[in-house]
């Protein structure tokens, strides 16, 4: 962490985001939690394999205004306004949004597709059809007070890993506490659960 930055916000978690077409099909990928943070909703990293600006860590999505915001990373700083795209959201989590229009800036071309919207800005075939899928959906689990207690018929014995901060389990798969958004220890230990057949886990999916 550099001195002087934001940490993270305790809601910020990676996602995917897909159905992006054309010349914003580079927009499509991962999406990662950086360092900093704008309008109290953490910056996030996309580098694009695709189009123009591929292989290029230039690209960034930030909240600003009312709206999620995609572009060069020099705006999140200096032009928060402008971008290649936005959707009017309001003020939720960047892996919670759900069904929105995006609205993509009506030109082509290095330093020719982006602008201030709602100037110039329209909607594409993809507009409504992005989906963002969170790397962790509800990937807590509940488990006993006491896991060091001898196996009883009905439990199994299960693999886990923990946020350090937090002291909150999740399964091995999880890569993100989803509490405080911070990264889980590499380190897993064994404990004792109900049998999964029996009772519901909330579990982790993996991008």
């Amino acid at each position: 962490l550099c001195l002087g930055a934001s940490l993270p916000s305790p809601s910020a978690v990676e996602f995917t985001m897909s159905g992006w077409s054309g010349y914003n099909s580079r927009f499509n990928g991962l999406y990662e939690v950086s360092d900093k943070m704008n309008d109290d909703f953490a910056v996030y990293t996309h580098m694009p394999t695709e189009g123009v600006g591929a292989g290029a860590d230039w690209c960034r999505l930030w909240y600003h205004k009312g709206c999620w915001r995609i572009g060069h990373m020099h705006w999140t700083d200096h032009d928060k306004e402008r971008c290649c795209a936005y959707t009017a959201s309001g003020p939720v989590p960047a892996h919670s949004l759900r069904n929105q229009v995006w609205f993509d800036f009506n030109g082509e071309g290095s330093n020719r597709d982006h602008g201030i919207p709602k100037n110039n800005f329209v909607e594409k075939p993809h507009s409504r059809s992005i989906v963002v899928t969170p790397a962790i959906v509800d990937a807590e689990i509940s488990v006993p007070a006491t896991p060091s207690a001898p196996p009883l018929q009905g439990r199994v014995q299960s693999q886990v890993k923990a946020c350090v901060p937090c002291g909150k389990q999740y399964p091995l798969g999880a890569k993100f506490c989803a509490k405080c958004g911070k990264p889980l220890s590499e380190d897993f230990e064994w404990i004792m659960v109900d049998d999964p057949d029996t009772v519901k886990l909330a579990v982790a999916r993996m991008i």
